[in-house]
């Protein structure tokens, strides 16, 4: 399964939303990884301790 979300900045004056992104995975028990495509460019991949959890990941930091 692949899922996808875009995260962007802004919005209303004064306000903000959840920057972060939140995936469904149903039946599912692991992550193989997660890919990121950054604003630079750059593609990475990165591995999940896994499921049921926040990740914080930071650009440059994966593979």
């Amino acid at each position: 399964m692949r899922q996808r979300e875009d995260v962007l900045s802004g919005g209303s004056y004064g306000s903000a939303s959840d920057p972060r992104p939140h995936f469904g995975l149903g039946q599912a028990t692991k992550v193989n990884d997660i890919e990121v495509h950054c604003p630079s460019g750059k593609v990475e991949h990165f591995i999940v301790p896994g499921v049921d959890r926040i990740v914080t990941i930071t650009e440059g930091t994966g593979k």
